[in-house]
């Protein structure tokens, strides 16, 4: 979206709001304390951000709660405009140009953008459904140079190890995996998988065996079938 497009839609903060509760909440108002969704609209009408009222641990919150908005007191069309302007920027975005831009301080507009970034930098999306779990390994620069070291491949090699895991016709993860053991693969695959809405799908390392404790998992043998080839619509 560029910038004439974020002034005429959201050209008050009640547009800001109305924006951020109907991407954050399309299912509805979502207690960020306890994740209970029963909700109250809260009493007080002298806020110009509208607040809720949780009635499971009775806390009020509003839709900036657990965002990079929260406790910021400046102009929700500032933020985004200044999104706009760090994603459209053909190169990095320097704070003294965006302070510029948007007429405001530059320590305020760092702040703002550092902010930005670490949130660019965080993947709190969990994987669901189907999801395919594997490994690669590839070579470091040091191995690609030295041809005394033995080549060999998979599990065991000397090539650093890739985990990847494929959210059936949907969103990829691959987070670097120095040991593959049960605690250290379920440490990585908690993290990136929502396991009380998914189906495990992996080969038959054992390493991957005692997840059939924590979630349904279904193994493949490679050299009969590809993961592709199993269904599991009686499942989901």
């Amino acid at each position: 979206m560029n910038l004439i497009n974020i002034i005429t839609t959201f050209k008050t903060e009640q547009d800001c709001i109305a924006h951020l509760e109907a991407k954050r909440w399309a299912k509805g108002v979502v207690c960020p304390y306890c994740k209970s969704n029963k909700i109250g609209t809260h009493a007080s009408k002298d806020r110009e951000v509208a607040r809720h009222q949780c009635y499971g641990c009775k806390k009020t919150f509003s839709v900036k709660v657990g965002t990079i908005f929260e406790g910021t007191h400046i102009e929700l069309q500032k933020w985004f405009l200044l999104i706009a302007l760090m994603m459209n920027a053909k190169k990095s975005l320097s704070a003294c140009q965006a302070a510029r831009d948007l007429g405001m301080r530059r320590p305020t507009v760092w702040s703002m953008m550092h902010r930005i970034r670490k949130a660019l930098t965080q993947d709190t999306d969990l994987l669901c459904g189907i999801v395919e779990v594997d490994e690669t390994y590839t070579c470091t620069k040091k191995d690609d140079n030295d041809d005394d070291l033995p080549k060999m491949r998979g599990r065991g090699c000397n090539k650093q190890a890739i985990v990847g895991m494929v959210e059936r016709n949907g969103r990829v993860k691959a987070k670097k995996q120095d040991k593959l053991n049960f605690e250290a693969l379920k440490k990585l695959i908690f993290s990136s998988i929502d396991i009380k809405n998914s189906v495990l799908l992996t080969d038959e390392y054992r390493g991957y065996t005692p997840f059939k404790k924590h979630l349904p998992h279904y193994t493949v043998n490679h050299s009969i079938k590809s993961m592709q080839e199993m269904e599991f619509t009686q499942i989901l």
